[in-house]
């Protein structure tokens, strides 16, 4: 959203309050977005700040604008009574710009009576009752599609993205500077990458667009040298939760651990007075709920430290506490692993390359992965699949770069190539998989007769963590 201002020349944000803690939750239906410590991710915000940064700096670049919109004002006055016309000319201006856009044309608004010279734009488009008009030619067009046809006659263009069939992609917004830069935000919903065809002035080559990112073109792209397999030594740093799921009928949540395991139940205690039991035992809670972060960990407590022998155990709640999507009324915490059954194991001291879906899936906070590396030398660098979630980068004890979004890229320092070295990967999760499966949820909630859309609101997104993928790249 940032770029996507700073492409318009928008470069001065408003900053949202957050709240300290989530009680707000009890009765919330919606996914809360909390943007403060809440959410592991937030110590990433360091880098957002700069890259808001060299957004605001973009903001001020002259943009090579080659057409001029009137803004329809007086039009849309017209109709403003009249529900059915007035949507009728929204349509019709935002089916033009999704067109320019497509096409990857530079326009920008102007006011109806603004004058403009001929050098300052190639086209000046104004909308009509019943058309579209061109006003440095006086052409007049009954269609879209015939301006279109139009501007491809008659404004150059020797600077854009194809698909690989030659067709123009959809999705992806291009900004052209007059200093020769160009950035391309792509808008889909999804962080898969896609490979287009730079046209540039005659001149073919193919670039990889991330989703969800802003690509600079001239960036360059990157080989690889080597494809990692390592063994990483696996450290949280808090323990790892299960949510417990209740409903008024049934009172017991059922789990089984492989191993001999300690736990800790972490009970709510805001509007929550019934008793906790772990197979049959009441329980007290009076210590600090460590396991959870700021803001949620305020509302709960922990007890003692309980050893939990293999086989099938049971968490029983006293009464109903009502338990909304985002503050469950009981979490077991421990450093175990977790499936998506509910089966508990000990936490393993070391794990490889892959999803850590059926080991940490309701882990939600900092993975430390870590493990020695053989560097070649040369410029080297090191790509990582990171579930796209925030992740820095250590070599040697030398902090090197935090990322929030692709690509995952970190230059090893040149002293560092050619040896062995010291690799240690931070990632922080989203909060969103504390709070367990969404189905379940759906299941257990009370109200979820009352919010029948609520679980569409369920993160879906960067629940899953883990190092997926690790390469030694160079530079094209």
């Amino acid at each position: 959203m940032i770029w996507l201002c700073a492409f318009f020349g928008i470069n001065h944000y408003l900053m949202a309050v957050a709240p300290f803690d989530v009680r707000g939750n009890v009765k919330k239906n919606g996914w809360f977005h909390p943007t403060n410590y809440i959410q592991p991710w937030f110590a990433g915000y360091p880098e957002l700040a700069a890259d808001a940064m060299i957004a605001a700096d973009t903001s001020k670049k002259s943009i090579k604008n080659e057409i001029a919109i009137r803004y329809p004002l007086s039009l849309a006055s017209r109709f403003l009574y009249n529900e059915e016309l007035s949507g009728e000319t929204n349509k019709r201006l935002l089916s033009l710009l999704k067109s320019l856009i497509r096409n990857q044309y530079q326009w920008a608004f102007v006011n109806e009576d603004d004058r403009i010279s001929n050098t300052d734009y190639n086209c000046v488009i104004n909308l009509t009752i019943d058309n579209y008009e061109e006003e440095v030619t006086g052409n007049k067009f009954d269609s879209l599609d015939e301006l279109i046809d139009f501007l491809k006659t008659n404004i150059e263009n020797n600077y854009y993205l194809t698909e690989l069939d030659g067709s123009m992609p959809d999705d992806i917004f291009m900004r052209k500077y007059t200093d020769g830069t160009s950035y391309v935000l792509d808008l889909r919903d999804t962080e898969e990458d896609r490979t287009l065809i730079l046209n540039d002035n005659g001149l073919q080559r193919e670039v990889i667009v991330h989703g969800r990112s802003v690509f600079n073109i001239e960036e360059k792209s990157h080989k690889t040298i080597q494809t990692l397999n390592p063994s990483f030594k696996l450290e949280l740093d808090r323990a790892n939760t299960l949510r417990c799921n209740f409903t008024p009928e049934n009172l017991s949540f059922n789990f089984e651990t492989v191993d001999k395991i300690k736990v800790k139940l972490l009970i709510r205690d805001y509007i929550f007075n019934g008793s906790v039991f772990i197979d049959g035992i009441e329980l007290t809670a009076g210590c600090v709920a460590d396991a959870l972060p700021s803001g949620i960990s305020s509302l709960y407590k922990a007890t003692e430290e309980i050893t939990l022998m293999p086989g099938a155990h049971t968490v029983q709640i006293s009464e109903y506490a009502v338990s909304e999507p985002f503050l469950p009324a009981v979490f077991v915490s421990g450093e175990f692993a977790a499936d998506n059954n509910d089966i508990l194991r000990l936490l393993p001291g070391t794990i490889g390359i892959g999803s850590l879906d059926d080991t940490l899936p309701q882990f939600g906070g900092k993975i430390t992965y870590s493990a020695d590396l053989e560097m070649p030398g040369g410029d080297m660098y090191l790509s990582l699949d990171t579930c796209g979630l925030y992740t820095r980068v250590f070599v040697n004890g030398l902090y090197i770069e935090g990322k929030m979004w692709k690509p995952y890229v970190w230059k090893i320092p040149n002293q560092y190539c050619n040896s062995k070295i010291k690799l240690r990967i931070e990632q922080y999760t989203s909060i969103a998989p504390i709070f367990g499966r969404a189905d379940d949820v759906a299941k257990h909630s009370v109200n979820a007769h009352k919010w029948p859309g609520v679980y569409n609101w369920f993160p879906k997104k960067y629940k899953e963590s883990g190092i997926k993928d690790i390469k030694i790249t160079s530079q094209v």
